[in-house]
């Protein structure tokens, strides 16, 4: 009697993962029926559920990856929250992690035979690759100043003080601030 209601509890509830479907109320419902009931196949059941959030820590590509899921979802916004602090390492976490689920995606799909519940990882897995993007952020040094800025800036400048007027002083002097900066280039 156990095995065929463990069975028909699995199958109800793999179809409300595969729809997503909300599973709460069927949940509470299960959880009712299987209370008198002692030993693994509560566990197992509600295992298969994956209803409670779970948090995974991997240590991959040189990342410490943290992220949670429910439901054989991945939840998008724990993924690396553990590195929120510093954006360079949340990028790096954040790319190693979508490898990750490439890596879980893959294996699952490689193996012959699964349980229900490497089924549901593997679609999790599977479907992590599909939504998810990374954070990509590069961040350097602010420019230094080159030895051409300031010339190129003072030849703006004449050429803007020059523009739309016939003063042959401003035009002298504008030629030769911008000739100075056209010969630093050209060395």
């Amino acid at each position: 009697m156990n095995s065929r209601l463990s069975n028909k509890f699995l199958l109800l509830i793999m179809l409300c993962a595969a729809f997503s479907i909300d599973a709460s109320p069927v949940e509470e419902a299960i959880s009712a029926v299987l209370k008198p009931l002692q030993g693994g196949l509560k566990g197992q059941v509600l295992g298969a559920m994956d209803a409670k959030v779970k948090q995974e820590n991997y240590a991959f590509e040189g990342s410490r990856i943290v992220f949670e899921h429910q439901r054989w979802n991945v939840i998008k916004t724990s993924i690396c929250k553990n590195h929120s602090e510093n954006i360079e390492v949340y990028s790096q976490c954040t790319q190693a992690a979508l490898n990750l689920f490439k890596l879980g995606c893959k294996q699952f799909q490689a193996k012959s035979t699964r349980s229900p519940n490497q089924t549901s990882e593997m679609r999790m897995y599977c479907n992590a690759v599909a939504t998810y993007k990374p954070v990509v952020a590069r961040i350097s040094a602010p420019r230094t100043e080159t030895a051409n800025q300031t010339p190129k800036q003072l030849c703006n400048a004449a050429t803007v003080r020059a523009m739309g007027r016939y003063d042959a002083e401003l035009t002298r002097e504008r030629n030769r601030l911008c000739g100075e900066y056209k010969g630093l280039n050209n060395k």
